[in-house]
């Protein structure tokens, strides 16, 4: 019997040309196309800058030396060019409430060219406000002390 070649339908793949910033709990990952545009322009640090108001995250170029800005993990794959960058942004993400749900949510992000940034704007829905954040805390303390009274009992 001859082989047959089963060919994936035409426009199915993952691929994207444009800029995408997807957000985990503790990270924002880029695809292979915002990678490229930090490599190009010699990105390896950024500042993370956040507009409350309209929910916009923007990664911006930083100097390499600075130890306050966040640095730009980019995937090693021998002999291929690295197709994903990574920015460890858990403080961040905790400190504007960032309350997903179980997956991670992919955005499109765009390159500010004059002022050196990546930009994306993040769901609303998935941002807890400075009041629910701090009730979220606080029923989270009292459910421990809760626990604990229990236990001593």
């Amino acid at each position: 019997m001859a082989y047959e070649r089963i060919d994936k339908p035409v426009g199915t793949g993952v691929r994207l040309d444009r800029p995408m910033m997807r957000v985990t709990p503790k990270s924002l990952v880029l695809n292979a196309e915002s990678n490229r545009i930090l490599s190009e322009t010699g990105i390896s640090r950024v500042w993370i800058l956040w507009d409350a108001e309209r929910c916009r995250v923007a990664l911006k170029a930083a100097p390499p030396d600075d130890l306050a800005a966040f640095g730009v993990s980019r995937t090693k794959i021998p002999n291929r060019k690295s197709r994903q960058a990574t920015v460890g942004a858990g403080t961040f993400l905790k400190r504007i409430g960032w309350s997903p749900p179980k997956r991670p949510v992919s955005v499109p992000a765009d390159w500010n060219e004059r002022e050196q940034q990546l930009e994306a704007n993040l769901p609303p829905e998935y941002i807890l406000t400075r009041v629910d954040a701090e009730k979220s805390r606080a029923a989270a303390r009292g459910n421990s002390r809760v626990k604990r009274s229990r236990l001593e009992s």
